[in-house]
């Protein structure tokens, strides 16, 4: 089998695993979790998942599937964690496309950290990841009709062929946060008829 078959199999598989994995949750961060924990067992894809905060103006990191002392030695590098890193839209063009024009993306993985850090640190961090010459996929996540996030998948070479499985993923995603709002709001309205 072919390197290219491979890849396909395996985000095709990924893709099964994390919608499986889905099934359920009730909080937009188990379901970034889901999904990124999922692929942390790929050595070809990383996911990300970031969502909108501050009335839209900012994006936060919610989850990665980089292992944790990976995520360490990338708060070292950038000077800030990830828990508090925040991303301005009004800096970022490439996310910008992606939450107001609802735009799925696939761009070179020095463009898109590029969005979050300064030219000097994306290429110690790419050599240090080994990255040079990957993609990453950027495609919105949406709940109640609004995009309140995005999935960034990071892939190899072929990353054209996997921007509608990733696409396919997000809107999963999407379906299990429509799902975790309306219980939320059906756990509120149980509580105050009791």
């Amino acid at each position: 089998m072919d390197r290219s078959t491979e890849e396909l199999l395996e985000v095709v598989q990924l893709v099964g695993r994390a919608s499986t994995d889905l099934h359920g949750l009730t909080s937009a961060q188990e379901i970034a979790k889901a999904v990124t924990e999922t692929f942390r067992s790929s050595r070809r894809f990383n996911a990300h998942v970031m969502m909108v905060d501050d009335g839209d103006e900012t994006l936060r990191f919610v989850a990665t599937s980089f292992v944790p002392t990976l995520v360490k030695l990338g708060e070292i590098i950038a000077g800030v964690s990830m828990s508090s890193f925040r991303v301005r839209l009004e800096k970022s063009p490439l996310l910008t496309r992606v939450i107001h024009e609802g735009e799925t993306l696939l761009v070179s993985t020095t463009d898109a950290l590029g969005q979050f850090l300064p030219s000097q640190i994306v290429l110690r961090v790419l050599k240090r990841l080994r990255y040079e010459g990957t993609h990453d996929i950027l495609t919105p996540l949406h709940c109640r009709g609004r995009i309140v996030g995005i999935l960034s998948v990071t892939a190899p070479d072929l990353a054209e062929l996997f921007v509608p499985s990733m696409k396919n993923l997000a809107h999963l995603m999407s379906a299990a946060l429509d799902y975790a709002v309306s219980q939320e709001e059906r756990r509120r309205s149980d509580h105050r008829y009791q």
